[in-house]
């Protein structure tokens, strides 16, 4: 019995050091790209993601609660990160528990939203807040601008017609109009998967001590933002203005808190070669080679739309206000459905009233606002711990106060909404602290730690 206890107690030692998270992190990475290629050369697209991502969480709650257990006595035990963590799987649990239709949740047909996928990305963020070495933290950079690497070179070529396989999503568009989606599912996850790997080499261009370090990681750069302009999605021009302006306000603030002119002035010059990067990439896809302009015309159309929609509405409370002293001969149709608010345009049937969900609100964000609306709808009813983790599509035909019979979505398209819409008030709170802590902690860091390359790699 000690035999065994002992060899626990080697295996528990050895999965709970700062290198076993550290390899966690860039197996997952690494091999999300390289299995991928492999599996679409004998038609399985897609097939082997789902399975690694969880491999991964699997093998994430093991470590931590291992790691947890071990130092139970610990103060560390109770770190913020620590109860984040336990939030976070908690929460997903419980909306897998209550879930509105378990079959879905369990399975995960509309977007393999399962439960162990949830606990690999939660165990690899805490993963990251294990990891100090300085020279780990460095080859997580590296494994970034390695699938950087990979996935923009295959965007690339997509852009110009050479196609693996289809998309999993929107397939015929994306090969239609040539829009880069790498080895995801589709362009829009592609935007935001370069978003972090192109953010990683900007942020190494700008702190580039010498010339040769600047080039190489300006080029890298290059083919990021290159990748996600020929996604031809918001998400990339919204990373664009992102990246704008974060950089130099970060840069002002250190330099007025630290005064390190060296650097200041460096950072900013490469920083200026980087925005002329973007700005001159972006007007030759806009103006060069015509890409953007339906997705322009449609988002300037959109918001003239709500716009008008908003003065039509105003314009006819305004009237109904003017007339609430006149008697109506009918007045049964006049009673609120609580969907006025929303926009919707109420019309009479055979069989009733009905709601026209065409309205200008629905075609918002290239109909967004159709999805957004259906699955706020339901928040009310399952505010707590949501409508069950991969449901979001239960809300199409079951929203109160709209029209159950509409096309549907299972994404929400807006992580935050979906996050509410399907786990609840409470991880949605959770996941906004993670944003709240982060920006904190990494802003104390760049500002008061003492070592130079730490605050480097943090910014």
């Amino acid at each position: 019995m000690s035999t065994v206890k002992k060899k626990l107690n080697e295996i528990a030692e050895l999965i709970t050091t700062e290198k076993a998270f550290y390899w966690l992190i860039m197996i997952t990475m690494i091999s999300l790209p390289i299995f991928e290629l492999l599996t679409e050369q004998h038609e399985r697209n897609f097939e082997g993601q789902p399975i690694i991502v969880e491999a991964a969480g699997i093998m994430g709650v093991v470590m931590v609660v291992t790691h947890l257990l071990k130092n139970r006595n610990k103060s560390s035990v109770m770190y913020p990160t620590t109860i984040i963590y336990f939030c976070l799987i908690l929460f997903a649990g419980l909306s897998l528990a209550f879930s509105e239709d378990q079959l879905s949740s369990v399975q995960g047909y509309d977007y393999d939203e399962w439960l162990t996928h949830f606990m690999a990305y939660f165990s690899l963020m805490y993963a990251g807040t294990m990891i100090k070495d300085t020279g780990l933290r460095k080859n997580i950079f590296k494994a970034f601008i390695f699938v950087l690497i990979i996935q923009g070179v295959i965007g690339a070529l997509q852009s110009f017609g050479f196609e693996f396989t289809n998309a999993f999503f929107d397939g015929d568009k994306s090969t239609r109009l040539h829009l880069a989606y790498g080895l995801t599912a589709h362009f829009n996850w592609y935007s935001a998967l370069m978003t972090l790997a192109a953010g990683c080499a900007m942020g190494l261009c700008i702190f580039a001590e010498n010339a040769k370090r600047f080039w190489i990681f300006f080029a890298l750069t290059a083919l990021g933002v290159y990748a996600m302009l020929s996604t031809e999605t918001r998400l990339t021009i919204v990373s664009f203005g992102v990246f704008v302006v974060f950089y130099p306000i970060s840069l002002i603030v250190y330099q007025l808190k630290k005064k390190d002119g060296p650097l200041f002035k460096r950072s900013m010059l490469h920083f200026g070669a980087i925005a002329l990067l973007i700005v001159g990439m972006t007007a030759l896809f806009i103006f060069g080679l015509g890409r953007y302009k339906t997705k322009i015309d449609d988002t300037l159309s959109e918001i003239g739309g709500l716009s008008a929609s908003s003065q039509s509405t105003s314009s006819e409370e305004s009237d109904n206000s003017a007339d609430e002293s006149a008697p109506d001969e009918d007045t049964s149709s006049e009673e609120a459905d609580g969907s006025e608010s929303s926009g919707l345009i109420r019309k009479e049937t055979g069989n009733g009233i009905t709601w026209n969900t065409d309205t200008e609100f629905d075609k918002f964000a290239s109909y967004r606002g159709h999805i957004w609306k259906y699955g706020l709808d339901c928040v009310p009813s399952h505010w707590a711990f949501g409508v069950g983790l991969d449901n979001y599509r239960w809300c199409f035909s079951h929203a109160p106060h709209y029209n159950q019979h509409t096309w549907s979505q299972g994404k929400g398209h807006n992580e935050l909404i979906h996050y509410l819409v399907t786990q609840g008030v409470f991880q949605l709170l959770t996941i906004l602290v993670i944003w709240g802590y982060t920006i904190v902690i990494g802003i104390r860091t760049v500002l008061k730690h003492e070592d130079k390359e730490n605050r480097t790699l943090t910014w």
